[in-house]
């Protein structure tokens, strides 16, 4: 891969703008195969992350307008233990250095920002990565909008409610 190590960190914590670049290098379909008979787009990402073995999921994210990366990214980011790691190894197993070599920096500073901002808070962010008991709960009924919800969530505990106030 890239000179940049990749880092271990839970998946979600990728800014949007990341995940959008991602989403405009893998989106279109590449014909040639790797040696392996991996797709080198977002089909090889589905099925090595695991949800091209789950078909309704597989067809949710075929049939997705906004984008095909986009779409696996979002189911790929509530499975347990996914992280940074795992993408940088997913785009090595399917011949996309080119991919990981123009986001790396960009995962670096996501995980950088994330992992501050989880310790000004009192939290490790490796403990705020999904578990099952947070995948059900966040499948099921809740979702996680803060560091500290996804901390309730994997400790089992009800999700905070916040108080707004708009002003127009």
């Amino acid at each position: 891969m890239g000179s940049l190590t990749p880092p271990d960190a839970p998946l979600w914590v990728l800014q949007t703008s990341t995940v959008q670049a991602l989403s405009v290098l893998l989106e279109q379909e590449k014909l040639l195969a790797t040696e392996d008979g991996l797709l080198r787009d977002w089909r090889g990402v589905a099925e090595l992350s695991g949800l091209a073995g789950d078909n309704i999921v597989y067809q949710k994210i075929s049939n997705c307008r906004d984008g095909h990366f986009a779409e696996t990214f979002s189911a790929w980011k509530k499975l347990p233990g996914a992280s940074t790691k795992d993408l940088s190894s997913v785009l090595e197993k399917i011949d996309r250095f080119d991919v990981w070599d123009d986001v790396a920096e960009k995962v670096a500073e996501d995980v950088q920002v994330a992992t501050e901002t989880a310790a000004k808070k009192g939290l490790d962010l490796k403990n705020l990565a999904v578990t099952d008991l947070a995948r059900k709960r966040i499948e099921t009924e809740d979702d996680a909008l803060t560091y500290e919800d996804m901390d309730c969530l994997n400790r089992g505990q009800p999700l905070p409610n916040y108080d707004a106030f708009i002003l127009y």
